[in-house]
């Protein structure tokens, strides 16, 4: 279990550092094509390229962080479940443990 709980500390934070950088690079190209765009503001037809690019990158952004926050919230949820799993099979051989230790016991003092 303890290996399973740092498995999904490890994947988790890896994770949360793929969406941190899938945010800083989505925000990076937006800022740079509102720069572009105001740089540009002066020729019509850049402005139009220039808004569609801008669109574009949008667009990507929010399929990117989404796709990256989808991806967190299922590695929880598979971590969640693998670590309950892992509870639930140890308390079900520790529970195993005390019959036998019982039935020892009875063995041993019943002189056999």
């Amino acid at each position: 279990m303890a290996s399973d709980r740092a498995a999904a500390a490890a994947a988790i934070a890896a994770d949360k550092a793929a969406l941190k950088s899938v945010i800083a690079s989505g925000k990076a190209t937006i800022k740079a094509d509102r720069a572009k765009l105001k740089t540009d503001r002066a020729d019509p037809s850049l402005v139009a390229a220039d808004q569609a690019q801008l669109a574009t990158d949008l667009q990507q952004f929010k399929s990117d962080t989404a796709a990256a926050r989808a991806k967190l919230a299922t590695d929880k949820a598979t971590w969640a479940q693998q670590i309950r799993s892992d509870k639930l099979q140890l308390q079900g051989q520790m529970k195993q443990l005390r019959a036998d230790q019982r039935q020892l016991r009875k063995v041993q003092n019943s002189g056999g």
